[in-house]
């Protein structure tokens, strides 16, 4: 039962109580029929805003033995973004960059003594091993346990109270054989016609019963009870008091119920919830039943219940199994990562592949060089050209530096969003404001009212450095959601490639994404498909050019000072 339909019912009971108590005359079988009627006259949608008879899932056929459920889960994962990133991440190929790698050490070396491998200088070559390769592989298995989160069902006992009249008849004489009675709780005996007793004058017994306990009085008191009843013989014996003038007597039962009563502990699985979202944890299937139609034996009864518990199945990863620890050691290099065992969609075993070295060594040895020729570009045939690209050409160049100096700023990693990274801006927009500092136009005349971030926020749009992610709305305003960019190149990069070209979007309204770009993300954009002319024309507007006349007399003068010089035919 919902909890809707709970306490509609119990609404409808509790004003038929009410109604009863002003006078009018209901027994408990009628208030049920009109509670009952009332309803089937309940339309659950004028609670319960959209709700249908027939949802979108109730097409779904299961029979035993096939559950189409997986099948579509998988499917809608493919239209999923977040779905589809975390299946893409499970199934990625495991490359590590091996610091101890000939290659590496080599590139160490040239950046630590590039001056002198430019100006030809000596330098003392130690002892070493020259490397051959050989390709190796090994395997890291992924091992998994099984951990389970729900309820339990415990077994406590509540007790109820019911209290009846029911009028009796006896043979009006005294002696023990008329005045002695033998009743049954929630049946009119058949000396009693129906109007002296109905359902009110009965005590109906539920199916949890565990003990009952029955005190009979007549009038004020009370009647010794030769025979009691129990949950399985609900009858019992006793005498009545006898009175001359009278041809029964009325007596009041009360019987107190022992009930069993089912008590779960609320499941708490939130920390799953977290570690699905991390990807340390998938689970493998909800509401499974713990020890099914089981007894238990409590306070000397036996008790069954079709499942003692209600749990969720957790598949969770709990460690690395690794063979590629020598291979590491030895120096050897990442070139391959295959999957090959794979279940529910996830990774158990991969096989790497390693390049690694074979030494052959050589004694220590002093090695001097001659200073390399052309090192600075000095014999290269270099025509002049006329070019009208001289804009382009520095915007490309101020690209590849702007890229080079946000990589050595952040110091970043392989794998780390931080390159060219954004900021998300909030920008709520009032209905009834009088101006509004989330849209640029009109900007200038009021803008000096807007808050200071605002102001920010608008001068990033004049800039081109803004993207819209969406907006939402919230207690009747409108809350428009920004990624603003630090630079003009930032901006395009983020914008043209990141989702122009990659395709990774910049979130949703009220959790937007303005991550920075990965080394790798980067590498995958074509930066000669990339519009720079928002950066050319930034480029043009700061550039000084020299003042025509100063030149000219500049070059004159040196042309006069070669004359005197003897190489006026320079």
């Amino acid at each position: 039962m919902s909890k809707v339909t709970f306490i509609l019912l119990c609404s409808l009971f509790l004003s038929a109580v009410a109604w009863a108590g002003k006078g009018a005359t209901v027994d408990p079988v009628s208030a049920r029929e009109q509670v009952l009627h009332a309803l089937k006259q309940f339309n659950p949608s004028t609670v319960i805003g959209g709700y249908t008879n027939t949802p979108p899932e109730s097409g779904i056929a299961i029979s035993e033995g096939q559950n189409p459920l997986p099948q579509l889960g998988s499917q809608r994962a493919t239209h999923n973004e977040t779905a589809s990133s975390i299946l893409s991440q499970a199934a990625r190929l495991h490359l590590k960059a091996n610091p101890k790698a000939l290659e590496i050490q080599y590139a160490e070396t040239l950046l630590s003594e590039a001056e002198s491998v430019l100006e030809g200088k000596c330098y003392d070559q130690p002892a070493h091993c020259q490397m051959d390769f050989t390709t190796q592989t090994c395997e890291d298995k992924t091992r998994y346990r099984v951990e389970t989160c729900g309820s339990t069902l415990s077994i406590g006992t509540k007790a109820t109270t019911q209290t009846v009249n029911r009028y009796l008849f006896y043979a009006n004489k005294p002696g023990v054989d008329g005045l002695r009675k033998t009743i049954h709780l929630g049946v009119c005996d058949a000396d009693t016609p129906a109007p002296l007793c109905s359902a009110s004058n009965l005590i109906t017994l539920s199916s949890q019963c565990i003990r009952l306990d029955v005190v009979v009085t007549q009038g004020v008191i009370p009647l010794t009870v030769l025979k009691t009843p129990s949950c399985q013989d609900p009858t019992l014996t006793f005498d009545l008091l006898w009175d001359e003038a009278a041809f029964g007597g009325a007596v009041t039962l009360t019987a107190i119920e022992s009930q069993w009563e089912d008590r779960w502990t609320p499941a708490d699985c939130s920390q799953y919830e977290e570690k699905m979202k991390e990807g340390a944890c998938v689970m493998t299937a909800s509401d499974l039943c713990l020890e099914p139609n089981t007894s238990r034996v409590i306070d000397g009864a036996v008790v069954t219940r079709p499942c003692w518990g209600r749990a969720s199945a957790y598949q969770c990863i709990d460690g690395l199994i690794s063979t590629c620890e020598p291979l590491i050691s030895k120096g050897c290099s990442q070139v391959d990562s295959t999957c090959t065992l794979a279940t529910d969609r996830r990774c158990n075993v991969f096989l790497q592949t390693f390049r690694c070295p074979v030494n052959q060594c050589f004694p220590k040895q002093t090695i001097c060089q001659p200073k390399l020729n052309c090192a600075e570009g000095e014999c290269a045939q270099t025509p002049d050209e006329i070019s009208d690209d001289m804009a382009e050409g520095l915007t490309r160049l101020g690209t590849l530096a702007g890229t080079a100096a946000d990589v050595a700023t952040n110091q970043v990693n392989s794998g780390e969003p931080t390159i060219f990274k954004g900021e998300a801006k909030d920008c709520e927009s009032y209905f009834f404001g009088a101006h509004d500092c989330c849209h640029d136009k009109g900007w200038g005349k009021w803008v000096i009212h807007c808050p200071k971030d605002l102001k920010a926020l608008l001068q990033a749009k004049r800039d081109k450095r803004v993207k819209k992610v969406g907006h939402y709305n919230d207690s009747g305003n409108k809350h428009y959601v920004y990624c603003v960019f630090p630079s003009t190149l930032a901006s395009i990069i983020q914008i043209q490639g990141r989702y122009g070209q990659l395709h990774i979007g910049f979130g949703k309204p009220k959790s937007p994404d303005c991550r920075g770009l990965t080394p790798e993300e980067l590498e995958r954009i074509q930066f000669d498909a990339l519009n720079l002319s928002p950066l050319t024309d930034d480029f043009i507007h700061r550039q000084t050019l020299p003042d025509a006349s100063g030149v000219g007399v500049f070059n004159e003068a040196k042309i006069r000072r070669f004359y005197q010089e003897g190489k006026s035919h320079d």
